[in-house]
């Protein structure tokens, strides 16, 4: 793909500024709120928050002022995100989707672990497989299946079942230094529903910047403190429909889930590695 088939492009705010993969189609899915719920455990008593999360106001907007690129004027590692069909045809997502559900559901009453069938298990070795051929260094890491249910704003929960709001994730430790060079990860959607991808264009290491703290080394307080910061806060959302695929660092951006708007579930499969913005796959 090139700049003129619309697929490169450069999301900027202010000082930040992003890469984004997104065909035509599935820019119009990118959407951005400005102001941010800092008091989400107050305000939504329905679902369980941490005291301390945060999420975007729903006031999604229309975003001015793409700018359009050459996939050469974006070398930029892995701090991009992206939306782009995944490599499985439509027409057989939602019977694996459909069992994966079941599967899970039963694990979760019985308490052992999931059984899968030879379909479940062909999809999951043909997404491994493209996967490892989009990372140089094939070292990739399954995350695996995850389910979760329509109509929630925030998807991401402790062990305790606190929802995080906007969050950063630590697969690879929880100290500061070095997340330049951690994984980022691809997230297949399997379907039947729409999901999106929350996150924000500030990276930690910019966010610790503007709080002029150079031996902040806590992670969720750099979060945290930024964004209370009496400044915009732009989080943008992206569309993920059923059998598309989402790649970020989310290592690096602050970021969430959300089936708010759909009514049907989700079934994703994750996968973690070092998938860069250069490697040939991402121009095709």
């Amino acid at each position: 793909m090139t700049a003129e088939d619309g697929f490169f492009y450069r999301l900027t705010v202010d000082d930040a500024s992003i890469p984004v993969i997104a065909r035509g189609s599935d820019r119009v899915g990118v959407t951005v709120s400005r102001t941010l719920d800092l008091d989400v455990a107050a305000n939504e008593a329905a679902t369980r928050y941490r005291p301390s999360a945060i999420l975007p106001h729903e006031h999604w907007q229309p975003i001015d002022g793409w700018t359009t690129c050459t996939g050469q004027e974006l070398q930029c590692g892995k701090l991009f995100v992206g939306v782009l069909p995944g490599p499985f045809q439509r027409g057989g997502l939602e019977a694996i989707a459909q069992e994966v559900r079941d599967s899970i559901e039963s694990a979760i009453s019985s308490g052992i672990p999931p059984v899968f069938s030879d379909q479940v298990r062909e999809a999951e070795a043909q997404l491994l497989l493209w996967a490892s051929a989009i990372d140089p260094r094939r070292e990739i890491i399954p995350v695996g299946f995850n389910m979760n249910c329509g109509g929630r704003r925030s998807l991401t929960a402790d062990q305790k079942g606190f929802h995080l709001g906007l969050h950063l994730d630590s697969w690879d430790g929880p100290s500061f230094a070095g997340r330049e060079a951690r994984t980022n990860r691809v997230s297949l959607n399997f379907g039947p529903g729409t999901r999106h991808f929350y996150f924000m264009l500030v990276p930690v290491w910019s966010m610790r910047k503007a709080l002029n703290s150079p031996g902040e080394l806590d992670v969720s307080a750099i979060i945290n403190s930024y964004m209370r910061l009496p400044i915009d806060h732009h989080v943008f959302r992206l569309t993920v429909p059923p059998g598309a695929v989402y790649v970020a660092p989310t290592e690096c951006l602050v970021h969430d889930a959300s089936t708010l708007n759909s009514d049907k579930f989700c079934v994703t499969y994750t996968i973690r590695g070092h998938f860069p913005f250069s490697f040939r796959y991402w121009q095709q």
